[in-house]
């Protein structure tokens, strides 16, 4: 968002006053800060499916009344009680892959923006200084 804010700061106010250059390395920053923002965002973004009846994960949990958990959770086996555990580290480790995996594209976005971005910071820079 800051590297998105200085290039809003620095850019002109009037269509006339952009040159080729600012506005093509600007335009590049912008749409890959953007995309960085939006895979940020789809990293971030809960995921609430857990293995189907579980007794460990929450939405699984919440499907129940209270006294239907308390039930089902006592008559759960040391077996059925391992095999909801081990479904629920599976899954855990499935959210976390995919997780990291768009947070491997955010940052590739971002880095592929700090070029143009320098560039672009550069030449509104010196625009702006030649404009003042």
């Amino acid at each position: 968002m800051a590297l998105l804010g200085v290039l809003a700061a620095l850019s002109p106010k009037h269509t006339a006053d952009w040159t080729i250059a600012p506005a093509i390395f600007g335009a590049l920053a912008a749409v890959a800060c953007g995309t960085s923002l939006v895979l940020l965002s789809v990293a971030s973004f809960p995921r609430t499916g857990g293995p189907k009846g579980s007794l460990l994960f929450f939405c699984g949990i919440a499907q129940h009344d209270f006294s239907q958990f308390k039930e089902s959770a006592c008559k759960l086996t040391i077996e059925g009680y391992l095999d909801d555990l081990y479904a629920q580290c599976h899954r855990n480790a499935e959210i976390a892959e995919s997780k990291f995996a768009w947070v491997q594209r955010a940052l590739l976005a971002l880095y592929v923006s700090a070029v143009p971005w320098a560039l672009a910071v550069y030449l509104l820079y010196a625009d702006a200084k030649f404009r003042g």
